[in-house]
């Protein structure tokens, strides 16, 4: 087993995707973190994890407008730019619209959860929306997925005119769940990573006190630690199912270097969110927050490569 130059080039160009997909995954991922904790707040009677929803909804807030945005300028330029590349798309628009629906109402249910924490006196109904923003956030994941299998792998059965219910139909292949439940799990664990750097941001603008923020830093370490390790059994279930089709093309050798590559370095970033939770003052660890948000971006790198050679 050896690296190729083609293989760095693609790391090189993958790197930016991969930063990309971390910011996307965290500015969801943080409404799961912020509904469990609004519960946690209510069933512990812990002031704490409510301030801790409360600001790092805030975070996804940002991310999910970021993410929006980011889609749509996207959508416009690879079509009027990449009209060629993308014919199927600009040829078939309504094969977006699943997409666009699911990321307009998860984005104003996001907006609306955040937006009504202190005018919502119907507590009940606020943790309904955190529900919903979850719920639309798992949406985006599953249309967003559907898409891009579709577009990697169109169907054989293919009948045209090409009607979005076969891009859903792509759910039906054994691979589209543990991809699915990769990027849920990676969601929560980019939330825990990216709300670290938020939080010593915003220590200086939202003066909770030493106690809070020591709270609220392990939290996050958490939130990062445990969803990162269950996500390797998934990758590794992905992999199994489409190993033998891999090997008939001969593409082990890539696959397992920057699957192997992803595993080292979430192996990292976990042994480096491990020592921010056991530590007596977490705040001081700054430098290790830094340096496992930097593992777990090389992670996804390593990790969304041997995809691209999985399916490529």
């Amino acid at each position: 087993m050896h690296i190729t130059h083609t293989d760095f080039l693609l790391a090189a160009l993958t790197a930016p995707l991969a930063l990309q997909l971390f910011i996307g995954l965290a500015g969801f991922g943080a409404f799961t973190l912020a509904a469990v904790s609004e519960s946690q707040a209510e069933a512990q009677k812990k002031a704490f994890f409510n301030k801790f929803a409360k600001q790092i909804s805030s975070m996804g807030v940002f991310l999910v407008i970021y993410v929006a945005l980011a889609a749509v300028g996207s959508a416009v330029f690879l079509t009027m730019r990449h009209a060629a590349a993308f014919a199927l798309w600009v040829e078939n628009p309504m094969l977006s619209t699943p997409l666009a629906v699911a990321l307009a109402a998860t984005t104003a249910l996001c907006l609306a959860y955040r937006a009504t924490w202190q005018s919502l006196k119907n507590k009940p109904l606020h943790k309904l929306l955190g529900i919903g923003a979850v719920a639309g956030s798992w949406a985006v994941f599953f249309t967003s997925l559907a898409m891009k299998l579709f577009a990697l792998k169109t169907p054989p059965d293919l009948v045209w005119p090409v009607s979005t219910s076969q891009v859903l139909g792509m759910a039906r292949f054994a691979c589209f769940w543990p991809l699915l439940l990769q990027g849920i799990l990676l969601s929560m664990a980019c939330a825990g990573s990216l709300g670290l750097i938020y939080l010593l941001i915003r220590r200086e603008n939202d003066a909770f006190g030493r106690d809070y923020y020591n709270f609220a830093v392990r939290q996050c370490a958490k939130w990062a630690l445990w969803p990162s390790l269950l996500q390797i059994p998934a990758h590794a279930w992905f992999v199994y199912i489409l190993w033998e089709p891999v090997m008939s093309v001969g593409k082990t050798d890539p696959i397992l270097m920057f699957s192997g590559a992803g595993f080292v370095f979430i192996a990292g970033a976990c042994a480096l969110w491990t020592v921010v939770t056991r530590a007596e003052n977490p705040l001081r660890q700054k430098p290790l927050m830094f340096a496992a948000a930097l593992c777990l971006w090389a992670a996804l790198t390593g990790i969304t490569i041997a995809d691209v050679y999985i399916f490529l």
